[in-house]
């Protein structure tokens, strides 16, 4: 099985992850990917502080995937999941659909940090109203 697992920095990102590695059959492909929008600005906070210029994305990128990557990999790669991961720029909901696609995902899985009053974020309402594949999404607690 091919799963795609959206990461964000967040606990409930971590919790996907997690759900994963204790859910999935052994051996099962996992694909771990950040998207960070292309319309930030200097004023931007992303979950893993704010974002200064054009100049500074590429080494804020390279840290957040350290931070989003390394004990998701970790824990994943010791229940014998094959995974790899990626980070795309752009609208996060379109970059999760369109590296699904890319990579012939059969399963996406994200996280949302909502409270009661929505069920779903704009990103996950987004994924689950347009993806012809199985969404699996992992509730804030």
């Amino acid at each position: 099985m091919k799963v795609l697992v959206a990461l964000d920095g967040s606990t409930q990102a971590f919790k996907a992850v997690k759900f994963v590695s204790e859910m999935l059959p052994d051996a099962t492909d996992v694909r771990l990917l950040t998207v960070l929008s292309d319309g930030l600005n200097s004023e931007t906070e992303t979950p893993w502080g704010p974002l200064s210029d054009s100049r500074e994305r590429a080494a804020q990128v390279a840290s957040a995937r350290v931070e989003a990557f390394g004990e998701p990999r970790r824990i994943l790669e010791g229940k014998n999941a094959r995974v790899s991961a990626t980070h795309r720029f752009g609208y996060p909901a379109d970059e999760i659909l369109s590296e699904a696609r890319a990579w012939n995902a059969e399963m996406i899985i994200v996280g949302h940090r909502n409270g009661a009053r929505r069920l779903l974020g704009s990103v996950a309402n987004a994924i689950v109203s347009r993806s012809p594949l199985p969404v699996l999404i992992v509730p804030n607690d």
